[in-house]
């Protein structure tokens, strides 16, 4: 039976699927009224009948979930639909294999769609695999364009072509998960399975079944500051005795962790020497802050991702969600235009879809307004170190900001910050920020 290469399915699928949801079929036959024809519409199925296969494109683009068709139409484009084809005749046509009786059909009517429909849902899910793997592969499920992404692009690129432990460190959020993907997908040991395991709550037992289950791969072990003593201890060892001649075999070792690890020795939360192996090859994921130019990508990509159809933000939304600060990084930036879709109801995402959604922490006061509350920035009290950004970080956010609101109108933006213009296009190139 040919495995559909679309998803045909237009309803989700539930139990007795003849009374829970709606399946599309076609029905090839000059049996114009037969007993198949109404067993389908009276279930409330939608179906399509016509008497040849060249009819079918008058179908439209949507595809079918299942093709029933007389065994005398039985040609080779039947094995080219991307949906189950099944021939109805006296059992014996050809191809026989999937030569059935009308009354066999219509007595396992409900198994037959349950199953035509199941399929097209896995053949989705490993189309949707396949190319998430191809993006990990290429580099393209890492959306971004800016300096910084450029070099991460490049970071994950050395690592992938060696078997040296690896940290991938940055704030929470941030897209450190995909980027030890990344590096996996990109390496020789890609065509090998990948093996994860979160530090929290891992044993040695564990560990040690994991380490196994990752020879000739790549274990990936996030959060690894949760780690527990014993693990660390463990892990310590294996990472000493791992000889050079058996580098190639072993698993190699990817750990991410949005922690600062050497904050973490004086206190004796975590092993020394385990943070030295680890920080062999270290890569730096960048927070949302320092890649301001690359949120209108990710926002489309969010938006691209959890919608049908073609859905865009406005430029006011834009520029928005650029002067917010996002303190759960892509994530939270991910989560606020899903949410934004909801609230436009299919329209284009305007800046009042997204002034409803928590993307920063609220100010104090309970008596303010829930929508402005929700986007303000925090006061002053409640500030922590964590909060104050390296200085040209700041000044590069400034100035970025400047320029977009005067729409690239360097002499405007000059005086707005109360610089001379020849500063202004000293600080442009400094930090080679866009004109638009």
């Amino acid at each position: 039976m040919p495995m559909p290469l679309r998803n045909g399915m237009n309803t989700a699928h539930a139990g007795k699927l003849g009374t829970t949801g709606r399946a599309r079929v076609a029905l090839l036959t000059k049996d114009h009224g037969s007993a198949l024809a109404t067993a389908l519409t009276r279930d409330g199925h939608e179906l399509f009948e016509c008497e040849t296969w060249q009819d079918l494109s008058t179908a439209g683009e949507a595809a079918f979930d299942l093709i029933l068709c007389d065994a005398a139409t039985a040609t080779a484009q039947a094995t080219t639909m991307g949906c189950p084809v099944l021939f109805v005749g006296n059992g014996e046509g050809t191809p026989a294999e999937r030569t059935f009786t009308a009354e066999a059909i219509e007595s396992g009517l409900d198994a037959i769609l349950s199953l035509a429909v199941a399929l097209a849902e896995t053949a989705k899910r490993c189309e949707d695999l396949e190319s998430l793997l191809q993006g990990l592969h290429t580099g393209s499920a890492l959306v971004g364009v800016t300096p910084v992404m450029r070099r991460l692009q490049g970071a994950i690129s050395r690592a992938a072509d060696c078997d040296l432990t690896t940290l991938v460190h940055g704030p929470t959020g941030s897209g450190k998960s995909l980027v030890a993907r990344m590096v996996h997908a990109k390496s020789r040991r890609a065509t090998n399975p990948l093996t994860t395991l979160n530090a929290a709550g891992t044993t040695t037992e564990t560990l040690v079944a994991a380490l196994e289950q990752a020879r000739n791969s790549t274990i990936i072990i996030e959060d690894v500051e949760k780690l527990p003593a014993a693990a660390q201890a463990l892990l310590v060892k294996h990472l000493k005795e791992r000889a050079p001649a058996t580098a190639a075999t072993a698993p190699r070792i990817v750990a991410t962790t949005a922690a600062h690890l050497t904050d973490l020795i004086p206190r004796g939360a975590f092993r020394e020497d385990l943070c030295l192996r680890l920080h062999a090859l270290p890569i730096q994921v960048p927070g949302l802050h320092e890649r301001l130019d690359d949120i209108g990508l990710l926002a489309q990509a969010a938006l691209d991702a959890t919608t049908v159809g073609k859905r865009a933000l406005t430029t006011d939304a834009i520029a928005h969600l650029m002067t917010t600060t996002w303190s759960g990084n892509v994530t939270q930036l991910q989560a606020t235009v899903q949410r934004a879709a909801l609230l436009s109801n299919g329209s284009v995402i305007q800046r009042e879809h997204l002034s409803t959604t928590p993307a920063t922490t609220s100010t104090p006061n309970a008596t303010a307004n829930h929508a402005t509350a929700t986007t303000a920035p925090r006061a002053e009290t409640e500030l922590t170190e964590a909060d104050v950004l390296p200085f040209e970080l700041e000044e590069r956010r400034l100035l970025a900001r400047a320029l977009r609101a005067t729409k690239g109108q360097v002499r405007r933006a000059a005086q707005l910050l109360g610089i001379g213009r020849a500063t202004l296009y000293r600080k442009i190139q400094q930090y080679q920020l866009p004109l638009r």
